[in-house]
């Protein structure tokens, strides 16, 4: 099989498989908080752009780094920068201002305006630009593999 397919497929692949883990978490957090969400048609796009640039980042990554070391201290080192300092699931006005315009470059808080701009009306501003942020991460990270994947080996 070739490379590119062996790609794409996993991309489809590791797309449609967390889908369904992103619906449940929505139902039992709108159940749970009692959170009234307004599905529009906008989250199709953002649950889209948002897994494959997560994919095509992480795919990247993992292929573009031939030490399984290094890239496991990458992942924890992303999976602890998510969680502790990025203005997902705090204001972002909670951040030092330099810290919050190093974020609008970054995937992760862009991320979360789409996500969040597909399940309410009226509460997010910005949705143009982060789906521009995410396309480019995306593309990057295409690109990247693509490179990858192209050498020979």
């Amino acid at each position: 099989m070739a490379r590119s397919a062996q790609a794409t497929s996993t991309f489809l692949l590791y797309t449609l498989l967390s889908l369904p883990g992103a619906v449940l978490a929505l139902v039992v957090a709108a159940w749970r908080y009692g959170a009234h969400l307004d599905v529009s048609p906008l989250l199709i796009p953002a649950l889209l752009v948002c897994a494959v640039m997560a994919i095509s980042v992480g795919f990247a990554i993992a292929l573009a780094i031939s030490n399984p070391i290094i890239t496991n201290l990458m992942s924890n080192a992303l999976i602890f920068t998510v969680l502790l300092f990025s203005p997902i699931v705090f204001p972002a006005k909670n951040l030092p201002a330099w810290l919050f315009h190093v974020h609008q470059v970054l995937p992760f808080y862009n991320m979360a305006v789409v996500i969040r701009a597909g399940l309410s009306t009226g509460v997010v501003t910005g949705c143009a630009a982060a789906f521009l942020v995410l396309g480019a991460w995306t593309a990057v990270g295409i690109a990247v593999t693509a490179r990858v994947i192209g050498r020979p080996g």
